[in-house]
């Protein structure tokens, strides 16, 4: 055990000896007694208090169900009873603000992060959030600013370098958007959605085997149905115009058809000599 720790064995003795004679069974013998006097003196307001967080939370548990079942319209108005009860709680804002992100109702949602912010100017995820709706709204500098924050105040999260790097694309920072992304990599290798982004920041810099070697390797190792990676393995194989890489080409655009991406059907007319059906 570390020499600094306390051991359990003594604490309790360490309490009493540093106290005046019974002080400590003077002090336990006062708490029930004190809280008996406040049931006393103010039963009313403590028991509707209670009740009424209770039914608070009640609310926002059912609020988060109803969201999981993408019942949106009753989620948000189980939300807003449970903001009625407790204006002051940060996470049913958060909460109602991220199911009018999933509405793409976006300004809607910046008002409500706003608000838990208001609350909370030290929650990293009220300004995530608030981060990702302003980059769905097109404000970059907005979304910028909120994700710095965010990442000051947690700098372990996935998500915020993720976001970040995607705001930095859209800025055309493409070197600030591949470092956010090589710290996504770092925080976990396996990530198709990570490694799909730097392959598309790779080809920015006009460094298409880079990519490739990323589409490649969510295809082989990571996630073999992920329409997104075909698509653009695709694209750079088709780049090389040799009719046997070409016809390669085609196949990934047929697969990722295949698999649910209707661009690739843009792609097989462009590139390919058979029908996207066929």
């Amino acid at each position: 055990m570390d020499a600094l720790e306390p051991q359990k064995g003594n604490l309790f003795l360490q309490i009493r000896r540093n106290s005046p004679k019974n002080g400590f069974i003077r002090y336990n013998a006062v708490i029930p007694t004190l809280v008996l006097f406040l049931l006393m003196m103010f039963p009313n307001r403590l028991i509707t208090d209670g009740l009424r967080l209770n039914e608070e939370q009640e609310l926002l548990s059912q609020c988060k169900e109803k969201f999981n079942f993408k019942q949106t319209d009753e989620a948000i108005s189980l939300c807003s009873k449970a903001i009625i009860l407790d204006p002051t709680d940060e996470n049913a804002y958060n909460l109602r603000g991220w199911v009018k992100v999933y509405k793409n109702q976006f300004p809607e949602a910046v008002i409500d992060f706003s608000s838990a912010i208001k609350i909370n100017s030290k929650n990293w995820n009220s300004f995530f959030k608030r981060s990702y709706a302003y980059y769905f709204l097109g404000e970059y500098e907005k979304s910028l600013s909120d994700i710095n924050r965010s990442i000051q105040l947690n700098p372990n999260h996935f998500d915020s370098y993720f976001l970040r790097s995607m705001i930095y694309e859209s800025r055309k920072n493409y070197s600030e958007a591949l470092a956010d992304i090589n710290t996504c990599l770092r925080k976990d290798a396996r990530s198709d959605e990570a490694l799909i982004q730097r392959g598309r920041l790779y080809l920015k810099f006009n460094r298409p085997d880079d990519a490739l070697k990323d589409f490649d390797r969510v295809i082989s190792f990571i996630n073999p149905k992920n329409a997104i990676a075909f698509y653009y393995r695709g694209l750079i194989r088709a780049s090389y115009k040799q009719p046997q890489i070409t016809e390669q080409a085609c196949e990934d655009f047929r697969k990722a058809v295949e698999l649910g991406n209707e661009g690739a059907r843009n792609a097989i007319l462009e590139y390919c000599s058979y029908n996207p059906d066929n």
